[in-house]
C-alpha cells in the first residue's frame, strides 16, 4: 500500500519541535562506564545535543532531558523516536 507523498510543516523556530532518542546499548561502554546515548536534535537549526548515561532509567533520563531544556529551553514538540519503549522496558 501506498501512501500519497504530503507537504511537511516548514519549522523556522528554533527549539519548536525536536527529535529526542537514545542510541545504545553500547558495548564495550566507555572507559567512565556510559552505555547510552540520549539526543536531541533541533528541527529548526539542526542542533544536535547527545549526553551519555550509564543507565536509562527514568530518573536518569529525566535529569538528563532538564538538563538539555535548561540550556535549550523546552520544546512545544517533541518526538520521542524510541525514547518510551526502550525507558519503560528497563525500568
Amino acid at each position: 500500500m501506498k501512501v500519497p507523498v504530503q507537504e511537511t510543516p516548514l519549522i523556522d523556530t528554533p527549539f519548536k519541535r525536536c527529535a529526542i532518542d537514545l542510541v545504545g546499548p553500547i558495548n564495550p561502554p566507555s572507559e567512565k562506564g556510559h552505555r547510552y546515548i540520549l539526543t536531541l536534535v533541533d528541527y529548526a537549526t539542526r542542533y544536535p545535543e547527545a549526553t551519555p548515561l550509564k543507565n536509562i532509567d527514568s530518573a536518569t533520563v529525566a535529569e538528563a532531558l532538564l538538563d538539555m531544556y535548561s540550556r535549550v529551553g523546552i520544546p512545544r514538540n517533541s518526538i520521542h523516536l524510541r525514547l518510551h519503549e526502550r525507558v519503560y522496558q528497563i525500568t
